[in-house]
């Protein structure tokens, strides 16, 4: 169960860490170019984030402790980039507006991708019978 916790916890981390990079490096090439690149780019890591940890579940016992981790990650994961965004330049997020709810999209994919995966090792189970 620890080692469970352990790959999302390391999967939470890795991607932290590459969007936090990603976004100190984009924040380089000027305000104007951070603000309106970034949205697509982050949403887009997010949601690989959220297949990644939803084909690596199918491989994971007890599924379900890790869809409950990594979902409660993935979450925290969303929380900490929107307030990242803000605080590399101050007042991006209220000029988003609408655009902001890009962010929402990974959290969909969770919500999608992680039951199919329970039941996809459900059906491996049933043909290893």
């Amino acid at each position: 169960m620890i080692a469970v916790l352990l790959l999302a916890l390391g999967q939470f981390t890795a991607a932290l860490l590459t969007i936090t990079v990603f976004l100190f490096v984009v924040r380089q090439f000027g305000v104007v170019f951070y603000q309106y690149s970034r949205t697509d780019i982050i949403m887009f890591a997010l949601t690989a984030f959220a297949v990644t940890g939803a084909v690596w579940g199918v491989f994971v016992r007890p599924w379900w402790l890790y869809l409950i981790a990594s979902s409660l990650l993935a979450l925290l994961l969303l929380q900490l980039t929107i307030s990242l965004v803000d605080a590399l330049a101050a007042g991006t997020n209220a000029r988003l507006g609408p655009e902001a709810l890009a962010f929402l999209w990974p959290v969909i994919v969770f919500v999608l991708t992680y039951p199919l995966g329970g039941i996809v090792q459900w059906l491996i189970g049933l043909a290893k019978r």
